[in-house]
């Protein structure tokens, strides 16, 4: 937003009018306020958070490929009996619904929750509790949840937005 302020110049003075600068500040004013009038009542729809649940999915995919939790820490490596007994050494998989409850939106146990300005993402698999904070003779094997490096890249993601979407409403 440029701003034109005429300027007369004789040989001895200048003479300034600050009118028009007064005129900009006012109509910045007027739209500040607008935005801020727009980021108080600012609702997300379950599209506008679809780039985040992307990012998360993502993520949530590289933990089980890793085997490893939010941090990049492996986890604990299955008992010879537990392997013995699933026939495979994949920790975290037996029928495959819980990674795929935490990598595919539409899988059985997917929860993804939109409500206005908060998102809920993670699982409803019975024992995945169990997992994420070890119980008894089940060690902890966290499987949701992100590192504070990826935290700021979903915060940047959102915070972009959520500019987006303040531009649409001021359109």
């Amino acid at each position: 937003m440029g701003v034109d302020v005429p300027v007369r110049q004789r040989r001895d003075t200048i003479e300034i009018n600050a009118t028009r600068v007064e005129d900009a500040f006012r109509q910045l004013e007027d739209f500040l306020q607008r935005m801020t009038g727009v980021t108080e009542n600012l609702q997300f729809g379950p599209d506008h958070w679809q780039a985040t649940v992307n990012i998360l999915e993502q993520l949530h995919e590289q933990y089980f490929a890793q085997q490893a939790d939010p941090q990049g820490r492996p986890w604990p490596e299955l008992s010879p009996v537990t392997i013995a007994q699933k026939g495979h050494s994949r920790i975290l998989v037996d029928t495959s619904d819980l990674m795929n409850s935490l990598t595919n939106s539409s899988a059985q146990y997917a929860v993804r929750q939109a409500t206005g300005d908060s998102y809920t993402f993670g699982t409803s698999r019975p024992f995945a509790g169990v997992h994420q904070s070890g119980a008894g003779r089940i060690p902890q094997r966290k499987h949701t949840g992100i590192s504070d490096e990826n935290l700021r890249h979903v915060e940047n993601v959102i915070a972009d937005t959520v500019v987006e979407l303040m531009f649409e409403i001021m359109a």
